[in-house]
């Protein structure tokens, strides 16, 4: 889990970035749907950006 202090468009950038980094590194997530899910300090327990790694 991620905590940041961050717009949700700069964290959605964000994420993606995660993602994409861990795609073009080669690291791959098999056995399920797994995700990078960004929280700010403001939005309690909810997600303010949400994107899946690759299988």
């Amino acid at each position: 889990m991620a905590t940041i202090d961050l717009p949700s468009a700069d964290a959605r950038k964000a994420c993606m970035q995660i993602a994409g980094v861990a795609s073009s590194k080669g690291f791959h997530f098999p056995g399920g749907e797994w995700t990078v899910q960004i929280k700010s300090p403001t939005s309690g327990d909810k997600s303010i950006a949400f994107c899946r790694l690759p299988k």
